[in-house]
């Protein structure tokens, strides 16, 4: 490994660093239907989640504007309370 890193005028831990990589990922090289498959996989279950969010990202803004509502609707009615009492 140092004569093939001093071969290329770079340091045996860059080399070292490549090979994991490659080895790493030699599975989208050798069987890249596979590959493809699991990050399809991943991203329809992400897509879920989020589909999951915005509901509830929805439903947390139709309560607060629901609350806000009330909140402006009592400020109201104890703004005419005071003028007819």
């Amino acid at each position: 490994m140092v004569e093939i890193a001093s071969a290329n005028k770079i340091t045996p831990k860059i080399l070292q660093n490549w090979k994991k990589i490659f080895l790493e990922n030699t599975e989208v090289a050798m069987e890249p239907a596979k590959a493809v498959k699991e990050y399809k996989d991943e991203v329809a279950k992400l897509k879920i989640e989020v589909g999951e969010y915005a509901k509830k990202v929805g439903q947390l803004t139709l309560e607060k504007d629901w609350a806000v509502g009330k909140l402006k609707d009592l400020d109201l009615r104890k703004k005419r309370l005071k003028h007819i009492c």
